[in-house]
């Protein structure tokens, strides 16, 4: 399209949560009123969800970060096990490469990543709003009041809408420097500097964590984190070798570093947010921010070049006419075919507006570095994601690494089970 210009563009081969953002569904706390006394709360007790045949043990996952912020839904019935949620997460994560491979392989219309990253916030914002807006949810009950020294304290602040501004902000941030770095890289060297995410999260998880408990990172925890990023990054490496990932480190593989610090960071502010809002209005709102400020970032940088089209010839504008544009704009859309908006749309869904409302349902209940352990399996899903839309066959080094991973996943979980165990005998003596 003539409006628009084409830069260089690096597909990694295991895409993060960049735009990553979900519906959260609200629940509220039950309280139960009793005659000739005041109205008191009664404490949620946790559903733990535990089968024989279940390999992955979730039952160490529905261990709350504060007893008093476990939230319980309305309904009484069958309740999905968070670890459900946050493999679903990973699951969709994994199916970006390969939509977007898709995307680009498809005839029709010339775009740019640039116009496809905004596209895709668009729809995703749209898609939120509209689903939040037919959620049979109740109202969720708004938290106390604080005063501003106790926001401060308490690491979030009391509004929804300061709360989802700055986690669109930092997803935001994450982007712009990832997708910076990997203009310049090769796909294989940026995903594998993208699993250090499985680092990144416990250790900001153990500083700027809102409260004791997030801020307390157990030893299974780091010990699982540490052998995801091992196992992932052996995955990445092909049969033939030929990955260096020291070889000229220099300023985009720190950027690339610099957005995989971002999207930890927003994992971890995302797990203290939750324990305040409501998974679908912190998720919708966090999109919306996000489709705002790509928007208004692209429109900066004058990504499109439209801004430099329609301004006017005297201070270094094209000078294109309003209506001369619009035409241009018609001739390009009628040149989009099905298959182009098929893969576009799939992507906005899928790893887009699914994926983070997966995420918030998880993270509701798990802490960041635990849910990280779930999310570390995006690079398998890659893979089968891959094999299934593309044809690409799996590597060994795939199938070892995936295996490494499910199976320190495997025994970490069982693990922290058996600890938390352990742990409630204790407390019934």
């Amino acid at each position: 399209m003539i409006l628009f210009k084409s830069t260089a563009f690096t597909i990694p081969s295991t895409i993060p949560s960049t735009i990553p953002s979900t519906i959260p569904s609200r629940t509220r706390v039950p309280t139960v009123h009793r005659a000739a006394t005041p109205t008191s709360a009664v404490p949620t007790g946790r559903i733990i969800h535990s089968s024989s045949s279940t390999t992955l043990q979730s039952s160490s996952l529905n261990q709350s970060d504060d007893d008093n912020n476990n939230k319980s839904s309305d309904n009484d019935g069958f309740q999905i096990p968070p670890i459900i949620y946050l493999l679903s997460a990973s699951a969709l994560w994994g199916t970006y490469p390969s939509t977007i491979k898709s995307l680009f392989a498809s005839p029709g219309a010339s775009i740019t990543p640039q116009e496809v990253t905004l596209i895709r916030f668009i729809l995703m914002a749209f898609l939120s709003i509209t689903l939040r807006t037919i959620s049979p949810s109740p109202p969720p009950t708004p938290p106390p009041p604080k005063t501003f020294k106790e926001q401060i304290v308490k690491r979030v602040p009391n509004s929804i809408y300061l709360s989802s501004l700055e986690l669109s902000t930092i997803s935001f941030l994450g982007t712009l420097l990832n997708t910076g770095g990997l203009a310049s890289l090769p796909a294989l060297k940026g995903a594998t500097l993208l699993t250090s995410l499985n680092i990144f999260t416990p250790i900001i998880s153990s500083i700027f964590g809102a409260t004791e408990s997030e801020r307390k990172v157990d030893t299974l925890t780091w010990i699982g984190c540490l052998t995801a990023l091992i196992a992932s990054t052996y995955a990445l490496i092909p049969d033939g070798g030929g990955l260096d990932i020291f070889d000229g480190f220099g300023g985009a593989e720190f950027s690339v570093l610099g957005g995989s610090f971002f999207f930890a960071t927003a994992k971890v502010r995302l797990s203290s947010m939750l324990k305040v809002h409501g998974d679908e209005d912190l998720t919708t709102g966090r999109i919306v921010g996000q489709a705002g400020l790509a928007a208004a970032g692209l429109g900066i940088v004058d990504e499109t070049n439209l801004a430099h089209e329609l301004g006017p010839e005297l201070f270094g504008g094209g000078g294109v006419v309003v209506t001369d544009a619009a035409r241009i704009v018609g001739g390009w859309v009628g040149d989009v075919t099905l298959e182009q908006v098929f893969w576009v749309v799939a992507s906005s869904i899928l790893s887009g507006a699914g994926a983070l409302w997966c995420q918030g349902k998880g993270q509701k209940s798990v802490p960041a570095p635990k849910a990280q352990l779930f999310f570390s399996t995006q690079t398998i899903f890659a893979a089968v994601w891959a094999l299934v839309l593309l044809h690409e066959e799996i590597t060994n080094h795939e199938l070892v690494g995936g295996g490494i991973l499910v199976a320190g996943l495997t025994a970490v979980s069982y693990l922290q089970s058996r600890k938390y165990e352990v742990e409630g005998d204790k407390k019934t003596q």
